[in-house]
């Protein structure tokens, strides 16, 4: 297993920052598998030593920002679900329109 550092994880906080700015879900799943390994190493770095202030920090701001990257997504697929429903109901009254003029 690998030393998690400082860095890392602030890197790791801007790419989620970044994705969610862009609206990059992609990235922003890539980006959250590569911060659950991260939080795997620093819970056995944890365990073996302990963690320094720094990465404590560090963690509590990534913690912070996953929260808002994961608010933001919640928010675009709530936004895509009232989109495909208004489709939905669009369609249906060009049916309707559609089967009213052929009845004429």
């Amino acid at each position: 297993m690998f030393n998690v550092t400082a860095a890392m994880l602030k890197q790791c906080r801007q790419q989620l920052f970044l994705a969610a700015q862009r609206q990059d879900w992609q990235v922003l799943s890539q980006t959250d598998l590569k911060l659950r390994r991260l939080l795997t190493a620093c819970r056995q770095q944890y365990r073996q030593s302990g963690l320094n202030p720094e990465i404590q920090a560090e963690l509590a701001r990534l913690q912070l920002e996953h929260q808002r990257a994961m608010q933001a997504l919640s928010e675009a697929r709530e936004e895509v679900q009232i989109q495909i429903a208004a489709t939905g109901d669009q369609k249906e009254r060009f049916e309707a329109y559609q089967l009213a003029l052929n009845m004429e």
